[in-house]
């Protein structure tokens, strides 16, 4: 038999498996496990074991689409982002851009450079083979390079994979 009673602070329904313990959270006006917690601060040493203790866990999908909900629209002050930027490229082993240097990760997943390769590969056809399938945008002069070219469309060139391939490899050879 299970006993219910109510959260003083909130009105949430508490239950109890034995009498005994809901009498006596009666007695103590017991606030429930979420009222009881507001206002309460962890010493660091604390939160570094409760942090250790759920290191490693693997999040289930159901939990990580609720976590993903609660955090959409979330302003993050700058100094938030630095910390957030520096703690990814030390996890990741990697330098961070200088101030205001874009990453070619960021610039090749970037709406102008997606919108560019559309352009590009609307010939619909491979320039070297003529095969109409899994086709790739190529720059023609160096997108790291001629930055200035990057989204120019007459320096792109639509090319399948195997024939991309194949360029990459020939301007290896004669560099």
């Amino acid at each position: 038999m299970r006993y219910t009673k109510n959260c003083p602070s909130c009105g949430k329904e508490q239950s109890y498996t034995q009498k005994g313990s809901m009498m006596a959270a009666l007695m103590a006006n017991t606030l429930c496990a979420s009222c009881g917690q507001s206002g309460k601060t962890f010493s660091e040493e604390h939160r570094a074991k409760l942090s250790k203790a759920k290191a490693g866990r693997k999040l289930s999908e159901e939990h990580r689409a609720k976590v993903a909900k609660a955090l959409t629209g979330r302003k993050l002050t700058e100094e938030t982002r630095a910390k957030m930027s520096a703690s990814r490229y030390k996890h990741y082993g990697t330098k961070p851009p200088e101030p205001g240097q874009e990453t070619t990760e960021r610039l090749r997943t970037s709406g102008k450079y997606r919108q560019w390769a559309r352009a590009v590969k609307a010939v619909g056809y491979c320039a070297d083979c003529w095969a109409t399938e899994n086709l790739h945008a190529h720059h023609i002069k160096s997108f790291a390079h001629y930055p200035e070219l990057r989204y120019d469309v007459s320096n792109g060139l639509c090319l399948c994979e195997p024939c991309h391939i194949q360029e990459h490899k020939y301007i290896k050879e004669i560099q």
